[in-house]
């Protein structure tokens, strides 16, 4: 058969691998709310949007695409943020699509230090498209017979402490490790989400008037798994261009670059070199990111 059943098990099972159940984006610094929903409001009167696309290891059949969208703003009447994020991750067959509603109380601890603490809802459908496949004998079809997909339901928790020039948080998400039974084909796949333990952080210094340094720093948890860590570093010109860099451990090293367009929207894009053995198969990776920032004060005059 043109699938062997080993790499149909493999394409299936690559959606529900601990270290791959939480997707990866090289801007993260800019789109961090999916990880951690006490980030919902965390821009003074500020509603911001951001999207993003991601494609995995160009030139490899069957790799991932990610696409992500996402709108937190700060209510300050009540001390508090609200925000949602809309994700679709396709890998082969199997495709991840879904829906994060999040929540976070705002603590003002002094001048530039607000505390967050936020929870975020998570509605997760999975299907296998188990249509897309083409076997060379015909019989081979009795291995599968037909698409499905499952819904689940989750929650993600964290909080973060932010002021004007950093932000540095910790979440869990997944935190009730839901699972998913494909039942209605022969296979029996089986989808067990794990809870995964997050911190990062982001220092914006300002070296002069017209250039500042930004590193960042991401970590990611999930037993069973070796510790993942994204680091970088931007360097901002005039609040307007920027140059920097990522490293992610065992997977790539990654450049950025982008523009601030009147201060309210923002293009950027990053290109990964695979530093892993899928380096022999892979032409590295691709990523976009739309960003649109709203001043509520101006918007409300």
């Amino acid at each position: 058969m043109r699938f062997s059943i080993f790499l149909l098990i493999a394409l299936i099972v690559s959606s529900f691998v601990y270290g791959q159940q939480v997707y990866d984006h090289s801007q993260y610094m800019f789109n961090n709310l999916s990880n951690n929903p006490a980030l919902a409001g965390s821009k003074e009167n500020t509603l911001a949007t951001n999207a993003s696309f991601r494609r995995q290891w160009a030139g490899m059949e069957n790799a991932p695409t990610t696409a992500l969208l996402s709108v937190h703003a700060p209510i300050a009447s009540i001390n508090s943020g609200i925000g949602g994020v809309i994700f679709t991750d396709v890998t082969g067959p199997t495709q991840k699509t879904g829906l994060q509603l999040a929540y976070a109380y705002h603590l003002t601890l002094n001048d530039n230090a607000t505390l967050a603490l936020g929870l975020g809802g998570l509605l997760i459908q999975n299907k296998v498209n188990f249509s897309e496949l083409v076997f060379d004998e015909q019989q081979d079809n009795v291995i599968l017979n037909g698409d499905e997909s499952k819904i689940g339901v989750d929650f993600n928790g964290g909080l973060v402490i932010f002021g004007d020039n950093y932000v540095f948080g910790m979440s869990s998400l997944q935190i009730s490790e839901f699972q998913n039974k494909f039942e209605e084909t022969n296979l029996r796949a089986l989808s067990q989400y794990r809870r995964h333990l997050t911190i990062h952080g982001l220092y914006n210094f300002n070296v002069s008037d017209n250039f500042d340094l930004e590193p960042s720093a991401q970590m990611k948890y999930v037993i069973g798994a070796p510790v993942q860590f994204n680091i970088g570093l931007r360097g901002i010109v005039n609040d307007v261009f920027w140059l920097g860099f990522g490293y992610r451990s065992d997977d790539a090293i990654s450049a950025l670059l982008g523009v601030t367009i009147k201060e309210k929207f923002h293009v950027g894009y990053s290109y990964d070199y695979t530093t892993s053995a899928l380096n022999n198969v892979s032409n590295g990776s691709h990523e976009i990111m739309l960003g649109f920032d709203l001043n509520l004060d101006k918007a409300n005059r």
